[in-house]
């Protein structure tokens, strides 16, 4: 089987969403955007989608993955891997937090770095990779008819815990399960051979962009204190046509050679998700340290530092071996290396 670029294009897409959410969450939290409905309904915007478009890609390899390797080698890699990352970037964050303390948003302490169990800012999503892995690879959904018990199952807990978050590992994320489950059971053969007509693509864009101008929507993974029937009900159907406008643009544009950038950013994702959060804060730093406060200088750098900064760490990687210990597990913990939140 081939390399499917859509896929890549779409983390491509996904993983921009991350950073410029966080750009413009630290931004909110530094006092500098003042229009805060406009704030909310972005921010609402983003993270209807882009989390939930990686749980389902990357369910998509799992059962291939598993079959290849075993179900044991297959859990190993992937849970030594995301653990590595965890730990790692958990004491890589707070030691940061805790040298610039006079000039990022949130305080840390020593104690809070070794408090691995309450995830520090996106650092959450590793955590939730694991248990994924661990129940798609005990339930096995891609065998009937566990897909579909699988599926009626885990959409009675999206919508029930539809935008909660917890304060511990395993309390985030909940409702994206049922699009990573989604995934498993669709399969990366199925997905390739798919066709998203662009009728479809374009009903999906102009259904998601109705919703976000006109209607208040609860995202799946934050907003559980003020939600209602009718917020869970129109984030539903938000976050069902952000997926698939993502999905559609990505099929559209693999052809096209100019696109190759989106393929690279989405073959780094798990580099840039990881990373991003150092870059994106020192670039707001740096430039309210020149004086730089107009928001369009904060978002465009922001973004652009939190994508380039952990490329160069990848550059930096692919040429001391040493640094492959930040984004890779030793092979004595996983026995194999991956990369990226998807593997292909």
């Amino acid at each position: 089987m081939t390399r499917d670029t859509s896929i890549d294009i779409a983390k491509g897409i996904a993983i921009i969403a991350i950073v410029l959410g966080h750009v413009l969450r630290g931004l909110n939290s530094a006092g500098m955007i003042v229009d805060e409905v406009a704030f909310t309904r972005w921010d609402n915007a983003l993270y209807s989608w882009h989390l939930t478009t990686f749980a389902f890609l990357s369910g998509l390899f799992v059962a291939r993955s598993s079959e290849k390797s075993g179900t044991s080698a297959y859990l190993r890699s992937r849970i030594g891997n995301f653990l590595w990352v965890y730990v790692l970037w958990s004491l890589i964050q707070g030691i940061v937090k805790i040298a610039a303390a006079g000039s990022v948003n949130s305080q840390t302490s020593p104690l809070d770095i070794l408090a691995i169990w309450r995830p520090e800012g996106q650092l959450w999503f590793f955590p939730w990779i694991i248990v994924a892995t661990i129940l798609a690879t005990m339930i096995r959904p891609w065998i009937r008819p566990h897909g579909f018990i699988t599926i009626a199952c885990s959409a009675v807990v999206a919508v029930g815990l539809w935008g909660y978050s917890g304060p511990v590992i395993g309390l985030q994320g909940l409702a994206l399960y049922v699009f990573y489950f989604a995934g498993t059971i669709m399969q990366a053969d199925t997905y390739q051979r798919m066709k998203i007509r662009w009728y479809l693509t374009l009903g999906a864009a102009a259904f998601y962009a109705t919703l976000i101008a006109a209607v208040s929507f609860t995202p799946p993974t934050t907003g559980f204190e003020n939600r209602d029937v009718m917020t869970v009900a129109a984030g539903l159907l938000t976050t069902a046509a952000g997926v698939t406008l993502v999905l559609g643009v990505s099929k559209t544009l693999a052809p096209v050679r100019q696109t190759l950038w989106l393929s690279i950013l989405g073959r780094r994702s798990l580099e840039i998700f990881t990373a991003h959060i150092l870059f994106t804060a020192g670039a707001r730093i740096i430039l309210s340290k020149f004086g730089l406060h107009f928001l369009s200088v904060q978002v465009l750098a922001g973004v652009m530092f939190g994508l380039v900064g952990p490329l160069v760490l990848v550059w930096i990687m692919q040429r001391w071996t040493p640094a492959k210990l930040l984004f890779m597990a030793p092979r004595a913990i996983t026995h194999k290396s991956e990369h990226g939140l998807l593997t292909q």
